[in-house]
């Protein structure tokens, strides 16, 4: 049946003079009270993130946020230490964060939070991470290995902000991550776009490291040079291609898959684009 024809048969304007539907609630119930959040002054509106309600809680932040009193950081900075309710706590970060980066020693306390939402906040910090301390980076890298996949998805977005001497911590922990969940698309991607010409060296010998004795993931170490080549890494490249090299005559003697099986072809044509090279440079240029 065309619309137009149930159109004719229904009355589609039925009810419209009858209000709108406000709240739903048993009849033996009384609803509860719904507070005026633009009547409350700024140390209110703080309380009024530790509540089981997500409208509240999102109201109160967003309120607290458009105002922009100072004076509601020391007492979001409690919050989110204090609050029995971990989603009064990631609100608390939420909104902290909101108004400027998050202070060191707060974000320290948020890391060691039980709850994975409050302790993916500060994982997700990139900006900060140039700041942060080394006792404090060491603290954020023991998160790389959470068991919340949450938590490692923010963790494998920031890793590639590390920076200085914790950098080559911050390498092996991609590296350690892409063996650990090669296999998982979104932790894949967000590792990936921690890669950049500067790690990506680190980060291959990392996954080779992480693998021990079995042979890493194929199509991961295949993604790995892809992304050097891309680069224009041509030391990632040799170190991989020398890598390979050494396993194909490993696996010759005992039989087993080379690694270079079933890679893709940009894989394939990196690795003769460097072969290609160092040959060259080899001859003279000849």
């Amino acid at each position: 049946m065309d619309p137009d024809t149930w159109q004719k048969r229904l009355d589609l304007r039925s009810g419209h003079d009858k209000g709108r539907i406000y709240r739903v609630y048993p009849v033996d119930k009384k609803p509860r009270v719904l507070p005026r959040l633009d009547r409350l002054d700024t140390t209110e509106l703080v309380a009024a993130l530790d509540s089981a309600s997500g409208w509240q809680r999102d109201a109160a932040q967003q309120l607290l946020i458009e105002r922009r009193d100072k004076a509601a950081v020391p007492l979001l900075e409690s919050q989110a230490a204090s609050c029995p309710r971990p989603a009064g706590r990631l609100h608390a970060l939420a909104t902290l964060a909101g108004f400027a980066p998050l202070r060191e020693a707060v974000l320290v306390k948020a890391l060691a939070d039980g709850h994975p939402a409050s302790a993916a906040t500060p994982c997700g910090c990139r900006k900060q991470i140039p700041s942060l301390s080394p006792d404090a980076l060491s603290r954020l890298l023991q998160r790389a290995g959470d068991s919340d996949p949450q938590v490692r998805l923010q963790m494998a977005y920031t890793l590639g902000e590390i920076k200085g001497p914790p950098r080559r911590s911050g390498r092996a922990a991609i590296g350690r991550m892409l063996a650990a969940d090669g296999h998982d698309r979104f932790l894949l991607a967000a590792l990936m776009s921690s890669v950049d010409k500067a790690n990506v060296e680190d980060v291959l010998s990392s996954v080779v490291t992480a693998s021990g004795k079995g042979a890493p993931n194929q199509n991961l170490i295949g993604s790995l040079l892809d992304v050097a080549a891309a680069l224009g890494n041509d030391q990632a490249l040799a170190t991989l291609v020398q890598y390979v090299t050494g396993r194909t005559t490993e696996n010759s003697r005992t039989g087993s898959t080379p690694l270079s099986a079933g890679c893709s072809i940009p894989w394939r044509a990196a690795t003769n684009r460097w072969s290609e090279s160092e040959s060259i440079e080899s001859s003279g240029g000849r």
